[in-house]
């Protein structure tokens, strides 16, 4: 049975992860810049935070991938 703190743990741990969806697609439509790429490394980092959580950790591949190209372009 999960308990009052493990329930407050998951409510975080959702509003989380919906705030950095959320940031996501936001950051994709940003120009190509030095920015953008610090977003997605910010928000690769976030989403490893949560490792183990739904879809955080291809969140946080596809974030780390993105920031890569964009350094390059």
């Amino acid at each position: 049975m999960i308990n009052e703190n493990e329930k407050a743990i998951d409510k975080e741990k959702e509003q989380n992860y919906q705030r950095l969806v959320n940031l996501q697609k936001g950051i994709k439509c940003m120009p190509i810049c030095k920015a953008k790429m610090e977003m997605y490394q910010n928000a690769a980092k976030q989403f490893s935070e949560l490792s183990g959580y739904k879809d955080t950790d291809k969140n946080a591949e596809v974030c780390k991938r993105l920031a890569d190209r964009k350094s390059v372009v």
